[in-house]
């Protein structure tokens, strides 16, 4: 397990909703991203698997800004720009206007487009698909909106990235937004929009596998109590609780050890520095599931909380794990209203009782299986594939009148 390869309940809209009227389904989607596979690259990944779910009802073509991309089944893919020079954006209008889609989905993080997360040219034209193109409608699913001011750098940044959102949104025709939290936030940027939250999926597929045979592969007994660590590393994070949560459990008097499943060895050693561990370092997609099938406990820890935009979180429940991890100003209202039974969450300020529910899971085998099963059926209702896909060509068509 050492090759590299990449790491990636309905929110009701807050927008406010025109009269009813006949809904028409889209049959012809284009998707705009920066990046598509094999880059390393979370959107792309997005990108990819959304566009290929799409295409089981639609005429999907994806416009990548990435040379050489994977092919993805049943879909089209046009390169007519490069993500490392801004000005190219524009050779997406030609495109656009001998294409004819219906709608055009432009993915968007700032910094997938330009560096600092400055392209001035991507507004620009996707005005410039409504003035020109006006029998196609424009839609925008934010990843994430723009840097908070967390220091002078970003303060700089962020006055050109909040413009740069603000001219996007005023040019589309309905906003999506990862998170519920944000599409909250952002609905008064856009009064007179369709401001919806649009929740990411998980890029890693489900491998059915033996359990005994991976923990076995892998060096750990079936006594042994493995919590789990999945994606890359970054201050957000909060590692120390990993550290934290495996002393509290060998406190017990179990055998217990962190397999963590990412980039981020190096730093993970010095966060683990004399505990038991493993590292995997970055895997392909399918190697990623089947070290999910020897992990116990699942840790997702986050400043801001887990929420529908963290595909490591949702990984975990898609592999049936019970999770312990945090809440916070990201986690939506309907990821709360699971706490308890699809997870365990606590206060990011309440790193003790993180612990002791980690230590509660590790000594109830019964509990942990419930939880498990909980979690993949919340998974399956949510954050599916299928599920992600038919909840955006929705929001596409109640939009959908003559113009």
């Amino acid at each position: 397990m050492n090759v590299e390869v990449t790491n990636p309940a309905p929110v009701a809209s807050q927008g406010v909703r025109a009269l009813r009227r006949p809904e028409r389904r889209p049959t012809k989607i284009w998707i705009i991203t920066s990046a598509l596979p094999p880059k390393l690259d979370g959107i792309g990944d997005y990108s990819a698997l959304l566009s290929a779910e799409l295409a089981k009802s639609a005429d999907v073509t994806v416009v990548c800004g990435s040379q050489n991309p994977d092919h993805i089944s049943g879909v089209t893919v046009q390169t007519p720009y490069s993500a490392l020079d801004p000005q190219t954006v524009k050779h997406i209008l030609p495109c656009i206007a001998a294409g004819k889609p219906d709608w055009v989905v432009l993915q968007y993080c700032p910094f997938g487009y330009g560096r600092w997360g400055l392209n001035l040219q991507l507004p620009i034209v996707m005005q410039a698909i409504r003035r020109h193109s006006p029998e196609t409608r424009v839609a925008l699913m934010v990843h994430e909106p723009y840097v908070p001011i967390d220091n002078y750098k970003f303060a700089v940044f962020t006055t050109w990235q909040r413009w740069q959102l603000w001219q996007l949104g005023r040019n589309a025709d309905i906003v999506f937004l990862s998170i519920e939290p944000w599409a909250k936030k952002f609905q008064p940027w856009f009064p007179k929009k369709e401001v919806s939250c649009l929740a990411v999926g998980s890029n890693i597929p489900y491998v059915q596998t033996d359990r005994k045979a991976i923990r076995r592969e892998l060096g750990i007994s079936e006594q042994t109590v493995v919590l789990g660590y999945f994606g890359t590393i970054h201050p957000s994070r909060l590692t120390s609780w990993v550290r934290g949560a495996l002393e509290a459990v060998i406190r017990t008097g179990r055998d217990a050890v962190v397999l963590y499943v990412g980039p981020g060895c190096k730093i993970m050693d010095e966060v683990l520095a004399g505990l038991p561990h493993l590292n995997t370092g970055a895997l392909p997609a399918y190697e990623v599931s089947r070290a999910f099938s020897a992990m116990d406990i699942h840790l997702s820890t986050f400043d801001d909380g887990i929420s529908t935009r963290r595909g490591s979180f949702i990984a975990g429940i898609q592999h049936g794990l019970p999770t312990v991890g945090t809440f916070g100003r990201s986690t939506s209202s309907e990821l709360l209203a699971h706490n308890g039974a699809a997870f365990m969450l606590t206060d990011t300020q309440a790193e003790d009782r993180f612990y002791e529910m980690v230590c509660d899971l590790a000594g109830d085998t019964a509990k942990r299986k419930r939880m498990g099963l909980e979690a993949s059926r919340l998974f399956e209702q949510e954050f599916a594939w299928n599920k992600i896909a038919r909840k955006l060509t929705d929001r596409l068509a109640e939009t959908n009148s003559p113009k």
